[in-house]
């Protein structure tokens, strides 16, 4: 009898704890849903020509596989299952060392280089989006990419949480003289430098890159709370050629990746 009491005892907590579990991740998952209705307005990752990132690019080995990645300029194009992260991520470092932003229009790859451009689409609707790969993973066999959030969203991904997608990488070698050829007007742009959970650790931030930063061409360090984290972001700037020059002098002085923002 106290055999059977005790069967009934560990059934009873498996399916509480399943329950709670539920419960958990359906209030997460309605919380970003509820809180982020402006998601179709981020716009995509902009192509430019950047210097690889150190370190992230080299072979390496995860359980036991080696991947190696191609940092050539050689075209690519796959087809597979793409996945996405979001919250439990959200402000760590990628494998670049940025700090990951799932509002930004980023995503994971194993082998492409970091970083590098590339255009999804959703196979079953048709729509696409760029996003720039500053991460590595996924690390399953029966997924290609993962996507940010607002990625996914955008190739409304995000309720199955799976969807078979068309990859294919973006040369950026012209890409530089193709926006010089285009006249673009009122257009500004930003230089990211991170997004922080707390407010304390993007002010420390920029008072840093205040001390040790030395001739850029904007000198507007700034921190902006939106979409639930504190951004330091550099700028405006009116010419995109200038941010991307700033981009390449924070790269060296300081080893930081940054991506350039459009507004």
């Amino acid at each position: 009898m106290n055999k059977v009491i005790f069967i009934y005892k560990l059934i009873f907590l498996f399916l509480t704890f399943n329950i709670i579990t539920q419960n958990v991740y359906a209030s997460n998952y309605k919380s970003v849903q509820i809180e982020h209705k402006n998601l179709t307005s981020i716009k995509n990752a902009i192509p430019i020509a950047e210097p690889l990132s150190k370190g992230c690019n080299r072979p390496y080995k995860i359980k036991g596989k080696k991947y190696v990645p191609d940092i050539s300029d050689n075209p690519y194009k796959n087809i597979g299952m793409a996945s996405w992260y979001g919250p439990k991520f959200h402000g760590r470092k990628t494998s670049n060392g940025e700090i990951y932003d799932m509002y930004a229009m980023t995503a994971a790859h194993k082998t492409l280089p970091i970083p590098c451009y590339v255009k999804v689409t959703n196979i079953n609707n048709n729509k696409h989006i760029i996003v720039r790969i500053n991460d590595r993973g996924p690390f399953y066999k029966d997924r290609i990419i993962d996507l940010s959030y607002t990625a996914a969203y955008k190739l409304d991904l995000i309720e199955k949480g799976v969807g078979k997608v068309l990859i294919e990488k973006i040369n950026t070698k012209n890409c530089n003289l193709q926006q010089n050829n285009k006249s673009i007007k009122n257009n500004l742009y930003f230089l990211q430098i991170g997004a922080f959970k707390m407010k304390e650790n993007a002010i420390n931030c920029k008072m840093q890159l205040e001390t040790k930063l030395k001739n850029l061409s904007s000198k507007n360090i700034n921190v902006e709370n939106s979409d639930q984290c504190f951004r330091v972001k550099i700028g405006p700037y009116n010419d995109k050629e200038i941010a991307i020059s700033d981009m390449n002098n924070i790269k060296n002085q300081l080893g930081i990746s940054t991506h350039i923002l459009k507004e």
